[in-house]
């Protein structure tokens, strides 16, 4: 769709329609043939759609919804998406496939002044084949071989959040511990949590088991104890994140980790401002209301040497391995740094908010789900009660000495913000600060 050797002028102009400017809903596929779905859209005007629209039931610039067994390589260039009655662009990732169900890259794109979202995905093509492998999905939004002016995304003055990636595992092994399960990582017992059997040991009441608390306990690492659903790589280069969430003291870039999942991400030569919420949020979630199975606490009666038998069910965590102004763009080992583009937007019409510049939670709350969902694990469990947050597990690469300012802008106000002092702020065994290295990193899950 549009003329891609006419970078300068809008071919296509999509507007004033009751619903969607475009709607594509995908359930076919093959992924041993390699057939998936193809969509280029470049050079075209999308805006002032679902004039007619009922709240929630439609008025997207843009709605992608992969269903069965779909799959798709979309590419976006030069596009602007505007003055829409719900998202800019809204994506619905709800597959049953194996393998990468989305390749997507963005150029150009300005999906801004939205009355919701700029760009909104929910991933939750939650599937293991028989050999383990996860379900992956790839998002470029700008890339390190287009830095140009011209190939900026740009994010700004939408009525809620700028851009929200929600990653939600959609299955949970409820399988109950047998009197036989074993010691160690996917026991017999259940394969996708830790569970490890004791003699003779009684915790004390509401003791929090995450998966990542137990290294050393029958296992080589303390970040491979929950089995991974799906993963998603979201890299963001050369953006404007600005001025969102006039209308629900929205945040700039939300990236909501679920349980059971992993998560990359690359985040370099960005530009945040005058957001009402926060510039970047980061935090972990429970996949879809999924609660783990109970522990057994000194049951069944059966003994073994003459002591009780406890079965302790860990907790399922979210893992992120986060790059956050670092990247390496020839493959050798070396770390680039990519500036800032310095274009965050100061004025308009959005919001002009004073939010932190970073806000990452390590353990999760009630208070997210009106973003995405809760991260508490409410199952009445013997051993560890109830109310549990779900925990954050992994790593942001970070390259030399964190002084973020020279790679990603931070603008309030018109002023360039120091943001080393609100990054991770409190200890946390389990997401920690390290120097660049491969991304993504294998040894994460």
């Amino acid at each position: 769709m549009g003329d891609a050797a006419a970078p300068d002028q809008r071919d296509v102009v999509i507007q004033n329609n009751g619903d969607d400017g475009i709607d594509i809903l995908a359930n076919d596929g093959n992924f041993a043939t390699g057939i998936r779905n193809n969509l280029s859209v470049v050079n075209t005007t999308i805006q002032f759609n679902g004039i007619t629209a009922a709240d929630g039931e439609g008025g997207n610039g843009i709605e992608v919804d992969l269903n069965g067994a779909s799959s798709i390589t979309a590419n976006f260039e030069n596009v602007d998406i505007l003055d829409n009655d719900a998202d800019g662009m809204d994506w619905d990732l709800n597959t049953l496939m194996s393998g990468n169900i989305a390749n997507v890259t963005m150029h150009g794109v300005n999906a801004s002044s939205n009355d919701e979202r700029g760009l909104d995905i929910r991933s939750r093509h939650d599937t293991i084949n028989n050999a383990g492998s996860a379900s992956t999905s790839t998002w470029n939004i700008g890339t390190s071989a287009r830095l140009t002016a011209a190939d900026v995304n740009r994010f700004n003055e939408n009525g809620r959040e700028g851009i929200v990636f929600d990653q939600q595992a959609t299955s949970l092994s409820t399988a109950t511990v047998n009197v036989n399960g074993t010691t160690g990582v996917n026991t017999d017992a259940n394969p996708d949590v830790f569970i490890a059997v004791n003699q003779g040991f009684n915790p004390p009441p509401n003791d929090y088991l995450p998966s990542t608390d137990h290294a050393g306990v029958g296992v080589a690492s303390a970040l491979q104890e929950t089995r991974v659903h799906l993963v998603d790589t979201v890299n963001l280069i050369n953006n404007e994140i600005a001025n969102n969430g006039a209308t629900n003291n929205g945040d700039g870039l939300v990236l909501a980790v679920g349980s059971l999942t992993r998560m990359n991400s690359l985040i370099a030569g960005n530009s945040f401002g005058g957001n009402t919420g926060d510039d970047l949020r980061i935090y972990p979630q429970r996949s879809s209301d999924l609660d783990p199975v109970n522990s057994l606490n000194s049951n069944p009666a059966g003994q073994i040497n003459g002591l009780n038998q406890n079965f302790y069910v860990y907790d399922p965590v979210a893992y992120l391995d986060l790059v956050f102004g670092s990247i390496d763009t020839n493959a050798d080992n070396i770390p680039d740094t990519t500036l800032g583009n310095g274009g965050a937007a100061t004025s308009g019409t959005g919001g002009t908010g004073n939010g932190d510049q970073i806000t990452i939670l390590v353990a999760g709350t009630n208070a997210t789900a009106g973003i995405t969902n809760d991260g508490v694990y409410t199952n009445n469990d013997p051993v560890k009660g109830d109310n549990r947050p779900v925990k954050l597990a992994g790593q942001v690469q970070i390259n030399g000495v964190f002084n973020d300012e020279t790679i990603n802008d931070f603008i309030q106000l018109g002023i360039q913000q120091i943001i080393d002092s609100q990054f991770l702020q409190g200890p946390n065994n389990n997401f920690v600060i390290q120097g660049a290295q491969t991304y993504p990193d294998p040894v994460l899950p």
